[in-house]
């Protein structure tokens, strides 16, 4: 018989992570110009969120946010403004980062974990909601699922965390943290239509690309170039599977580092530079954690059942 774990008897105060979080949330406003008359410029402007991750003023963002912007304006809680410049984007995730033109140091939120968020814990969505004045926007909910993939009429993103905290126009950009009030995701995304359904991009995902920008100005990973999904019951019966460690390659782009290696359609790779690999997630962890671009590294697969090794330099990742 399954006994249940015990439940605290109480929660922490959301009002309390709250009043924790405001002060590192800030409201971001863009200027687009969208032309000029008798010397006059003709423009647009945008509202978002950002969330302060550094005390030197690094800021980070939704890409969308920030994108095409010729002026940047950061607002912080205490009523602060501040020019913005931009240090980096990847549009692939929709990130970017900024840093405050202003003297620090600043409040800074800090990640939790990402192995921490399970489906069911609460959920905080904090931001600049339709862009109404008199402070952030709150809202609550769950964690309703990870590691989703959803695809909008601009993008395709992946590594989301499906929310039914409310998520609106203007809290793009803005954090989703848990009860100790560290970041889990950065809220992105809306679906028209859908009920209760908000997503963010994990901090799997955000603290890997901001630490990259903060590097190298861009996101440089580690690149295969090969298609891969997890072997899921489906497949493995359909490929007759009876070990389901593993991810299965299902592409392998031309003129990429894998074509160069021998890599086939098919083939399952179940170690790389030394460290097994058990899912998608996991060769996404060692990939843009253990490995560098540039390095040749030997990797293990599975070819019609047989264990066959093939040296694979890596590249990197074409953006």
């Amino acid at each position: 018989m399954r006994v249940p774990r015990p439940i605290a008897a109480t929660l922490p105060s959301v009002a309390e992570v709250v009043e924790a979080v405001r002060p590192s949330v800030v409201n971001i406003t863009t200027r687009v110009e969208t032309g000029s008359f008798l010397f006059r410029r003709f423009g647009a402007t945008g509202n978002g969120t950002g969330a302060i991750i550094h005390p030197d003023g690094y800021v980070v963002t939704n890409f969308h946010v920030v994108h095409g912007a010729n002026r940047i304006v950061v607002t912080t809680d205490d009523g602060g403004h501040f020019d913005a410049t931009i240090i980096g984007t990847d549009p692939v995730t929709d990130l970017a980062v900024l840093q405050i033109e202003g003297d620090g140091p600043f409040p800074a939120l800090p990640f939790a974990p990402p192995d921490s968020v399970r489906v069911g814990d609460w959920a905080i969505a904090i931001g600049n909601a339709l862009g109404l004045p008199g402070g952030p926007s709150v809202t609550l909910g769950v964690v309703g699922a990870i590691d989703r993939s959803l695809t909008t009429q601009q993008q395709s993103l992946t590594d989301l965390i499906q929310t039914d905290a409310a998520i609106n126009e203007g809290n793009s950009g803005g954090p989703l943290v848990d009860l100790n009030g560290e970041v889990i995701g950065i809220n992105t995304a809306v679906v028209r239509g859908a009920q209760g359904m908000g997503f963010s991009v994990s901090s799997f995902t955000v603290v890997p690309v901001v630490q990259s920008i903060l590097q190298y100005g861009r996101v440089r990973w580690p690149w295969m170039g090969v298609g891969i999904s997890d072997i899921t019951a489906p497949i493995a019966l359909q490929m007759d599977l009876e070990d389901r460690r593993g991810v299965l390659i299902g592409r392998v782009w031309p003129n990429s580092p894998a074509q160069d290696a021998g890599i086939e359609s098919g083939d399952i790779l179940i170690n790389i530079g030394g460290h097994d690999i058990v899912s998608l997630r996991a060769l996404q962890r060692v990939m843009r954690e253990e490995l560098e671009v540039g390095e040749e590294v030997l990797a293990v697969f599975l070819r019609e059942g047989q264990p066959i090794e093939l040296l694979v330099t890596l590249d990197e990742m074409p953006r």
